[in-house]
Formats: C-alpha cells, structure tokens, sequence
C-alpha cells in the first residue's frame, strides 16, 4: 500500500504443479447489485450477474467474461474495482455476498477431434501454465460508479504506469514541467496518439465510453495552428476552432473521435 494511493497493490507468486485445474482470486464485495462493468474495446459493458435460463441449449451459459484493464461492483454509491495486468477473465457470483472472481490460471488440456472415434491430445505442456508464476493487480474501493470513479483512467494508470528516465542537461527551451497534451474529461480516454499518415501533423484518437455525449478539451504544450476532425482513415477533415493552445469538441456517446493537430 504506497502512500497516498487509491488501490491497492497486490502481487502473488504461485507454484504450480498442478494439471486440469482452475485457480481463481475471490473477493466478497457484499454489494447489491445485479450487473458487473467491464471495460471492452472502446467501450464500458454492463453484464447481468445472474444466469439466463439455459433450458434446451445445446451449451449453457457460463458466468465468466472478459475484461481489458478493470471491472468493476457497484451499487451506486459504493463500488469494488479490480485492476488486473494480463489477467482477462472474470465473474461475479450469484452468492449474498457477491463475490468478484479473478481467474489466476485455467489449465486444460487441448484436443484435436477428427471425428468422435479419432481425437489426439496436443503434447504441449505450455497450456498447462506449469511453474512459477507471477501477477499483478490492484483493489480499487471507491464511491459512486465507474464513471464517476474515473475507473478508465485510473486502470490505466496501474496497467500502463509511468516511466521515468535519468537524462544529461539538454540546451533546449522547454520548461522544467511540460507535456505534449493533456485532456481534461476523465471519462474520455485516449486510445492513439501519432504522427500523421502523410507526415503533416499529429493525430490523436478518443473514444466515449458513456451513454452521453462528453465535452472535451484537449491542452497542449505548445501554441498549435490548426485543428480538424476527421475520419479514422484521416480523411474528410472538419476544422475546429483553436484557442492558441487548446481545442475543445464534443464525443457522442459510445462513439470513437479522431482529430488532426497542425
């Protein structure tokens, strides 16, 4: 627990010398909700805790679902976030205490099926996630809901930290505190940041994950020229207004923004 911080850090090494096994992190939350946020590709999704009815299918459902960096309990006042690092697979139990999931290792054997006489099992031992292994995540209690917690943000922050590097005394003119950009709308996360296709200017990709439309400004270190909306092939550009350094916009919900810096 470092000082100052919202979540805890947690890191576990395990052993394993087991095979055909499933090892999972549990955490009772003891919240009353019906449905776990996960975040997807551009996107929030909300999923029901509780099973559909499986009657006549040739495959039940299962409770586990996918995550990219968080996911997350609430009741609307209080909530649990987990922030995993390369751990993608989660489940809320249908328990009184609703407890959150984590899968650690899902070891299983792989099967080639020609047909329902003739079935060869892979010989790669590698699925079986033998060994040490180590992870990583962070237990995020917070208020409110995932927006109001900032969770994209702040996942990001704990899968992507930031790096510091030791450099000689340069004779440039920047000052001592400086960035290329920053955003001010947590709830608007920043997914591409790069040159141009034909070399003239910067590009930067947002995306809203909400169910409204977001403004946004975007506050960059430098005076820039010009500003533009366009297409995620870069095309079709719509100038925008500048205000020496900054450019502020509208993202609709669940939509993704492109804009053209100059």
């Amino acid at each position: 627990l470092e000082r100052g911080a919202t979540e805890l850090q947690v890191r576990a090494t395990i052993d394993n010398g087991a095979r055909d096994h499933w090892l999972r992190a549990g955490f009772p939350t003891g919240l009353k909700t019906d449905s776990t946020w996960a975040d997807s590709h551009f996107d929030v999704v909300a999923r029901p805790i509780a099973l559909p009815d499986c009657t006549g299918w040739v495959e039940p459902a299962g409770g586990t679902h996918p995550l990219r960096t968080f996911v997350d309990l609430s009741d609307g006042k209080n909530g649990f976030a987990l922030f995993p690092q390369g751990l993608f697979e989660y489940e809320a139990m249908d328990d009184e205490p609703r407890t959150m999931l984590l899968t650690l290792i899902r070891a299983c054997r792989i099967k080639l099926a020609v047909s329902e006489e003739k079935q060869t099992e892979l010989p790669d031992a590698g699925v079986q996630c033998p060994g040490v292994r180590h992870y990583a995540y962070a237990i995020c209690p917070h208020t409110g809901n995932w927006a109001e917690a900032e969770l994209l943000a702040r996942a990001a922050s704990c899968y992507a930290p930031v790096r510091a590097a030791m450099v000689g005394r340069g004779q440039g003119k920047l000052p001592l505190e400086a960035s290329l950009f920053a955003v001010d709308n947590a709830v608007v996360q920043v997914t591409c940041v790069k040159q141009a296709e034909d070399g003239q200017g910067l590009v930067v990709r947002l995306f809203n994950p909400g169910d409204q439309a977001q403004n946004v400004t975007l506050i960059f270190g430098q005076p820039i020229a010009h500003a533009a909306r366009c297409r995620m092939d870069e095309g079709g550009a719509e100038p925008l207004p500048v205000k020496r350094n900054r450019v502020s916009a509208s993202v609709g919900p669940k939509k993704i923004a492109t804009y053209r810096i100059g």
